[in-house]
């Protein structure tokens, strides 16, 4: 059962966590939907696992009601609770691997990545992370379980179908680390030699250097997810092997989803960082921000003329107002 000083850090947590997440996941989407250039294959990819975080964050703040009211329930209902945080969950952490193999396509085949429709695409890429998180739904959800148990996202699936994704999620994305990285290395090769051989062909050599730059934004956000995964499960199965009391599990889960917090607020910040060209749109987006707040707060300051100053001008102000 959560202490309140326990509880006062997660609600802090988890606040400080949407309102950084949701304003950088937000500008992603909204960058990829204003700007023509951000709407490639990788650029659509990318807005979704944005999508699905913020889902993830949004439940996050909606479990908070759980954490509080440090209710003891059945298992199956604590599942219907946060089934949408665990399906959003399981597909966002399955859509690494999926970037990645994006970006191996468009790197050793670029031209057939290049004339494939997007949409259809797209759609396709999607489909695993739906698929595995569709499972781990839909086994969770036929069982007779009438245990009582404090309600956490990581307790709320079957034991098997955590140990199931565990390992499945642990192998696509230690695969993913081994493709980003080989790529940042086939990358780096593939863009010197062009450079060598193509000094005068500008076009290629910045798509070229475009597509490095992606393919380290993604090496990032990529290894930091798997390095928190790793670290979660570890914890979590330590925690579990050494049947430790539920206090000591509190704070086990409480550091896993810190750590997943971690990985659902970064894209923004890395794509800022290391990306110029969504840089550039984020730049664009904050000085329209900045120009729409300026509006409304000067709005207001307009002077209001002493009624003896409109009664003075009383007919003015009729034709003005008709």
């Amino acid at each position: 059962m959560y202490s309140l000083p326990h509880l006062v850090f997660i609600t802090v947590l988890i606040v400080l966590a949407n309102s950084v997440g949701l304003f950088g996941n937000l500008n992603v989407i909204i960058a990829t939907i204003r700007e023509p250039s951000l709407r490639t294959k990788g650029g659509y990819l990318m807005s979704i696992l944005c999508f699905l975080q913020i889902i993830c964050l949004l439940s996050e703040l909606g479990n908070l009601r759980v954490y509080w009211s440090r209710m003891v329930m059945d298992k199956e209902l604590c599942f219907r609770m946060i089934a949408v945080y665990l399906f959003s969950f399981i597909a966002q952490s399955v859509m690494y691997f999926i970037l990645s193999l994006d970006m191996l396509i468009a790197v050793l085949a670029p031209l057939k990545h290049k004339i494939w429709p997007t949409k259809p695409y797209v759609f396709l890429m999607c489909l695993p992370p739906a698929v595995i998180a569709c499972f781990a739904f839909v086994s969770s959800c036929y069982r007779n379980s009438n245990v009582n148990m404090t309600c956490r996202p990581a307790t709320a699936l079957v034991h098997h179908v955590v140990q199931a994704y565990t390992i499945i999620v642990m192998i696509i994305n230690t695969a993913a680390v081994a493709m980003i990285l080989s790529l940042a290395f086939l990358a780096n090769k593939k863009e010197k030699g062009m450079r060598d051989r193509h000094r005068s062909v500008d076009s290629d050599a910045s798509s070229v250097t475009a597509r490095n730059r992606m393919i380290r934004v993604l090496t990032i956000v990529i290894v930091v997810f798997v390095a928190t995964s790793y670290l979660t499960a570890i914890c979590v199965h330590i925690a579990f092997r050494m049947e430790l009391e539920e206090d000591y599990h509190d704070y086990v889960m409480t550091f896993g989803m810190m750590l997943a917090l971690l990985t659902y607020i970064q894209n923004y910040y890395v794509l800022w960082f290391r990306n110029p060209r969504y840089r550039r749109v984020f730049f664009q987006q904050l000085a329209c921000l900045q120009y729409c707040s300026c509006f409304c707060v000067k709005e207001p300051d307009i002077a209001v003329e002493p009624a003896s100053v409109r009664g003075r001008h009383g007919n003015n102000i009729q034709t003005t107002s008709l």
